[in-house]
């Protein structure tokens, strides 16, 4: 039985009205919100907005407990399968306002499993980021990339992406 994404369900309210309600600016300056993601553990407000922004394109932001929900079918339960995947290192989750989130490009629309390549750009990158980075570093510009940001390149240059997180890593560590 395959399960059909419905980017509405998935993607987090409209950050126009969120931004509204916790003085964050959808127009804020970007960079500097991916810059501070790649060095701190915990999100604001404002930075939630702007992943919001930058994964949108891309499928949008998932709840964790949405994402389990549509992943339990045939009997399989949908938190272990996730747990598994996020354990598994194939894919990245972050919490936000004690619920966890997870981008959508990570998981091929129609079966929801992680998508090809992407666990060996996350070896590269999960023992020197937390989740909260982790999404920074896909969301903000990249040098590597010209100043494209990794999640805008994945779909059709994964190998750069690939060649961006090692290059990453090497500067971290």
């Amino acid at each position: 039985m395959q399960t059909q994404l419905n980017p509405s369900a998935t993607v987090v309210p409209n950050p126009a009205r969120h931004s509204a309600t916790h003085g964050a600016s959808p127009t804020a300056d970007l960079g500097g919100s991916a810059e501070r993601l790649r060095s701190a553990g915990s999100l604001r407000d404002d930075e939630f907005v702007f992943l919001q922004q930058a994964y949108r394109p891309s499928g949008g932001l998932a709840h964790g407990d949405e994402l389990a929900t549509r992943l339990h079918v045939d009997g399989a339960g949908g938190y272990a399968r996730l747990a598994r995947w996020i354990v598994g290192r194939h894919v990245f989750s972050f919490a936000w306002h004690e619920h966890f989130w997870l981008p959508m490009f990570q998981f091929e629309p129609v079966e929801l499993t992680p998508r090809e390549g992407l666990r060996h750009v996350l070896a590269e990158l999960v023992n020197v980021m937390d989740g909260p980075a982790l999404a920074g570093w896909f969301a903000g510009p990249n040098d590597s990339l010209q100043g494209h940001s990794p999640v805008a390149m994945w779909a059709t240059h994964k190998a750069a992406v690939h060649h961006a997180a090692r290059m990453q890593r090497y500067v971290m560590t």
